[in-house]
């Protein structure tokens, strides 16, 4: 049931863009910070002002934490323990024996590369 407080859809348009980028009548885009509401121009050329958008929302994003989390101060699972729990969740599946060792070497591959890291630190900018 809708309690009736949802931002009504974009034009056709305008689906495209990321959130927070707008489109003003003359062609001009606006990147919205949602953490203050102050606009930036970011220029008319559309795929640059998508890109601009895109980086910066990641990396307003990549900096929260979830609430349960900060309030709980919740010590979350180095990628090695997750690896080894997921290695167990992965036999329990019922795949086969190719499909485990595909698996098992791209694991290692994280594991290799995110070894000392732990979940709540690892960013998308660094997975990529």
């Amino acid at each position: 049931m809708s309690n009736g407080f949802h931002a009504r859809k974009r034009k056709p348009a305008n689906r495209d863009l990321p959130p927070n980028l707008y489109v003003r009548n003359n062609g001009y885009y606006c990147y919205r910070d949602p953490r203050t509401g102050k606009e930036y121009g970011v220029g008319s050329v559309k795929r640059m002002a998508i890109n601009e958008a895109v980086a910066m929302n990641m990396q307003i994003f990549d900096q929260r934490h979830s609430l349960v989390d900060r309030i709980n101060e919740v010590n979350t699972l180095s990628v090695t323990e997750w690896i080894a729990r997921f290695k167990e969740k992965l036999h329990q599946r019922g795949l086969r024996p190719t499909t485990i060792q595909d698996y098992q070497l791209r694991l290692a591959a994280v594991a290799r590369a995110f070894a000392d890291k732990t979940l709540n630190t690892l960013t998308t900018k660094e997975i990529a």
